[in-house]
């Protein structure tokens, strides 16, 4: 996705979760997928990328912020290399309110998969 659309707004953007998330009590919401380059880009310098979001919001230092949820910083998700290392595949986490990455998918790949569209969860 990122090489193709280089991020953007899903259509379906809720995760189911194995776990209560303080957005819901089984998923939780994207607003959308950060890209590579650009203002809006896991890079940039302009205030929305992952180096900045993770010192600002004090997110675990597991990876690259992909996308905040629509909590405004208080949520976000994360390509989590944290057991892979820096060349392996990346679990996908979920950071809620206090900090703790839960693991939502095993690989990015999957993340996408397994997003629906939210009103399939109500």
């Amino acid at each position: 996705m990122l090489l193709h659309r280089n991020g953007g707004a899903p259509q379906r953007r809720c995760c189911p979760t194995t776990f209560p998330t303080s957005w819901a009590d089984d998923h939780f919401e994207i607003s959308g997928i950060l890209g590579i380059g650009g203002s809006w880009g896991i890079d940039s310098s302009s205030g929305r990328g992952s180096s900045y979001l993770i010192s600002e919001w004090e997110y675990p230092d597991i990876g690259v912020v992909i996308r905040d949820t629509p909590s405004a910083g208080h949520g976000a998700v994360m390509l989590d290399y944290s057991e892979c290392g820096p060349e392996g595949e990346p679990a996908v986490a979920y950071i809620d309110e206090d900090r703790i990455p839960r693991r939502a998918t095993q690989s990015f790949g999957d993340f996408l998969a397994q997003l629906v569209a939210c009103d399939s969860l109500a």
